[in-house]
């Protein structure tokens, strides 16, 4: 009992001396290692949005956290199918293949808040989710319709170092470098070309398995409050 109050005690603190904010938004672009690197014809990329607060009592030191959407694969294509029997079906489509990141954040800036240079290091911990995106046109003559179909989840645990230049009183550009290592998770691979068409018809289908670990590399912009 004495421990649980103890506990409660520290995180009701943290919450009271909860100091400057910052919103930053970015432009993330991965670099995908190992099999995950294999099984890709394209490295992703996307937008990333991060909310960080500064703790009051523990100078430079910001907790939060950080939501990435990327995409490794948008292609259109057409071709005959089979649908259904008999015979074969003409149909054009679109598949997004993307991803979600959402992790905590913890993060230790090396000077003070008003330094015109502010390098960072941080400790990142929380999960991602793999879905594609089928879209099929409206002129291919098919009763197909689009769907998403999510493929898996999985845990996702790294660190990162990174800089902010101060660009004037309450703004800063945000460069970073990270790391990210994962579990096991499905996933849509980069498409077999020579059954291209049947492969963005069923989404269920060329999925792989494996970790997603890979670095990740932000630039964008910073503003606190």
């Amino acid at each position: 009992m004495k421990k649980l109050v103890t506990i409660l005690s520290v995180l009701l603190f943290s919450i009271c001396c909860i100091g400057q904010t910052t919103m930053s938004f970015h432009y993330v672009h991965a670099v995908p290692m190992g099999k995950y690197e294999q099984n890709l014809m394209h490295q992703p990329s996307g937008i990333a949005f991060e909310y960080m607060k500064g703790i009051d009592k523990i100078k430079n030191l910001q907790i939060g956290g950080s939501f990435n959407v990327s995409m490794y694969q948008n292609e259109d294509y057409e071709g005959q199918v089979n649908l259904s029997e008999p015979g074969s079906t003409y149909i054009e489509t679109n598949e997004d293949d993307c991803y979600y990141i959402y992790q905590g954040i913890a993060r230790y800036s090396v000077t003070p808040e008003k330094a015109f240079l502010r390098p960072y290091i941080q400790g990142q911990v929380g999960g991602t989710t793999y879905f594609s995106t089928l879209s099929v046109m409206e002129n291919s003559g098919s009763d197909l319709s689009g769907r998403t179909q999510n493929h898996g989840t999985t845990w996702l645990v790294g660190f990162a170092g990174g800089m902010q230049i101060r660009l004037f009183e309450g703004a800063a550009i945000d460069l970073s470098v990270g790391y990210n290592d994962s579990g096991n998770v499905e996933y849509r691979s980069s498409p077999d070309l020579q059954n291209s068409a049947q492969y963005r018809v069923d989404l269920r289908s060329h999925l792989q398995e494996s970790k997603v670990k890979h670095l990740s590399l932000k630039l964008g912009i910073a503003m606190v409050f």
